[in-house]
């Protein structure tokens, strides 16, 4: 089976203890990841809307 349209993801940890988010990072690491495309546009994404906040130079 072939696989068509983008595909990503994004997610934020925040106030996570170390070694628990050490361990769930070392547990999502063995799953396949994204196209890189698809890496591209959440990038892309994320950056317009910290762009637009005035979170992020240009």
């Amino acid at each position: 089976m072939g696989e068509c349209g983008l595909r990503g993801g994004y997610a934020e940890l925040i106030n996570l203890d170390p070694q628990v988010k050490a361990m769930y990072l070392k547990s999502i690491s063995a799953k396949l990841c994204p196209t890189t495309l698809g890496q591209v546009w959440i990038y892309e994404v994320v950056y317009l809307v910290l762009y637009f906040a005035g979170l992020e130079e240009s």
